[in-house]
This record gives structure tokens, sequence and C-alpha cells, in this order.
């Protein structure tokens, strides 16, 4: 959150079945040259269930937060027509000591269809997030939603030009221009690529795919921009002897550096 490095790690003895791992939320407090920061849970109190949770985005200052989770009930997963427990959108309070207060859902949520991935305008005013709603281009597509009135609206489908008939999901809106998302359609070189939509008032260009070294064969996404601007973070799949996802950081578009190995499952 504000003075901390927040990230996803995969929670391998909490899966479904057993090709699948679950995610939840982490941080690492920002220390010292020299020193190793310990990682610890996010708001463990109140984001501790042993289901999917995460990626979360932060809006209105750091005032207020949008996060992923699993569809639960009383700490058990809530399943849909298809058999399946989906995602959904959760907002929340950040006090000044960053405790989460005021958790609720967003009204757009579905027990039938996954709701995921928050990013917000600068004004937290325009919601853009991922849905696998039904009528949409492909699996799961891109959406916009706008806070008026004291309410979100019926959420909008942002079209072809940002979704194609496979997957769109992870977005991140910077400095309310340029849509960075994963996307294994729009011609990718292998698995999810990252690409970048420009903005110009509700409509967005064609995708611009960033290529090699940013983009590999195998799933890169959850594109962010921090810092600044100066510095990139993405995350990266590889598959090996073990299968494992991991954190990069790229900066002035010029050299990928690991710096975090995630728990391989």
């Amino acid at each position: 959150s504000r003075d901390q490095e927040l990230f996803l790690k995969n929670k391998p003895s909490d899966a479904f079945n057993e090709e699948e791992s679950l995610l939840n939320m982490y941080y690492v407090p920002h220390a010292k040259e020299g020193q190793t920061p310990e990682v610890q849970v996010l708001h463990k109190n109140h984001l501790g269930s042993s289901l999917h949770e995460g990626p979360m985005a932060f809006y209105d200052q750091g005032k207020k937060a949008a996060f992923t989770r699993t569809n639960l009930s009383r700490g058990r997963a809530v399943y849909g027509e298809n058999g399946k427990a989906h995602l959904q959108i959760y907002f929340a309070d950040i006090d000044k000591l960053n405790t989460m207060s005021n958790i609720r859902p967003f009204e757009f949520n579905s027990s039938n269809y996954s709701v995921a991935h928050p990013t917000f305008t600068n004004d937290g005013k325009t919601m853009y997030f991922t849905s696998t709603a039904p009528k949409g281009l492909g699996g799961s597509d891109i959406y916009r939603s706008e806070f008026k009135n004291g309410a979100w609206t019926s959420p909008e489908n942002l079209g072809s030009n940002v979704n194609s008939e496979a997957d769109e999901s992870f977005p991140f809106l910077a400095n309310d221009t340029a849509l960075y998302f994963a996307s294994n359609g729009h011609g990718s070189m292998g698995g999810l690529d990252i690409l970048v939509c420009y903005r110009s008032g509700n409509q967005f260009s064609k995708p611009l795919n960033f290529g090699s070294p940013l983009n590999s064969r195998f799933d890169d996404f959850s594109f962010v921009l921090y810092t600044g601007l100066t510095n990139r973070y993405n995350s990266n799949y590889y598959l090996s002897l073990h299968s494992y996802y991991c954190i990069y950081i790229y900066l002035n578009y010029l050299t990928l550096y690991s710096i975090l190995n995630l728990i391989s499952y």
C-alpha cells in the first residue's frame, strides 16, 4: 500500500484440484539498503481465507481499495450453476494505519461468472476490470463501470480494439491514458502477452504488443507502473522441472531483472 510492495503468491496447499494453486496477497515493507524485510500476509484478519484473494488496487489517494476474491460465504466457496466458484470484486476503506474496514461487494458481481482485477482512473470514478460475463467477445473481456450518484453503472464492454475472441485480463490504467493488460489473443507470442491500448475519451486504440524481452512464449501478465513511471513490474510464468511464477522489474524498457522468485507448485 502506501509504503509497501504488494504482490500475489501461490498457496499450493489450498487448491481446488491437483492442477490449480490458489493465490493470496502479501506485502514487503520498505527497508533500508542492505536489509531484507520479511514477507507478510496483507490484512490477514480480513483476507486470510483459503481461497483466491488478489490482486488489489488502491484509489482515492490510498483511502479506498478494491480487490478480487473467490465468491464465499462463511469461509466456504459458493458455487454457481456451472459448478465453479467464481471470482468477485470487493471494496474496502483504508485508514491512516492501513486498516481495512467497511468491506462490501461490487453490485455487479455474479455467482455464475467471474468479475475480477480492478484498476481505476486517477479520480477513482471509473473502474476497469475483467469479467467472464456472457455475451462477451471471448472467454474473459475487459469492462468499464463509472461511479455516479453514489453507485456504479452497468458494466460496458470495451469492444474489439481491446477484447478478442480469446482472453483479456489483468488490466492496469496508467495516467488515465494507457491501458496495459494481458491477452492470449491479438497475435500472442504464446500464452498471455502484455499489451497496451491508448485511451482517447471513451475509445481505445488497437493494442500494441511489447514483444521480447517483456513477452515470451509463456504467460506474461499483471503489468503495473511504479515510482513516477520509472520502473515497471510484471509477472512471468516459465515451465521447467518445477512450474513457478516470478515477479520482474523492468527498467527504462531496456533490462528485465527478476526481483522475487515465488513459491513453486
